[in-house]
């Protein structure tokens, strides 16, 4: 003989007849998702556009600060030239800076995230082509 213990046989405790008692659920139930419920959708999807959005946002912000400041400070001829270095340094630290934002999303919203910030920024150069040309074609003609 050994002195090991026999464990117990398992037991289910049996289930009580009738409704259970208000609030409160019987034990082995669980409660479907509320479907009116007020909070916003916050899936993997909108998180990497809302992420992209507020990067874009913040990334015109800075850049027409930058392109701003640039032009205030620059004397002579050459101030177009500095202006364009200014915009090309802040959109090479802006690329950085959205790898290290996508590397902190989760591996979900990593697409959207990229997907939304491609079209900001063609929308971006669309608008800055068309006020170029614009102004080109004025000057031109």
């Amino acid at each position: 003989m050994s002195d090991e213990t026999r464990p117990e046989p398992f037991r289910e405790t049996p289930v009580q007849d009738g409704p259970p008692p208000p609030r409160e659920p019987r034990h082995y139930e669980t409660h479907a998702p509320r479907l009116d419920s007020r909070e916003p959708d916050s899936g993997p999807m909108r998180r990497g556009i809302m992420a992209a959005l507020g990067f874009f946002v913040a990334f015109v912000m800075v850049e027409a600060a930058a392109i701003m400041l640039a032009l205030a400070l620059a004397v002579g001829p050459g101030f177009a030239g500095t202006a364009f270095d200014v915009a090309l340094l802040v959109a090479a630290l802006a690329f950085g800076v959205a790898l290290f934002v996508s590397g902190r999303l989760p591996l979900a919203s990593r697409t959207a995230f990229w997907a939304t910030g491609i079209t900001c920024v063609g929308f971006m150069m669309t608008v800055l082509i068309g006020i170029c040309g614009m102004r080109i074609a004025g000057t031109a003609g």
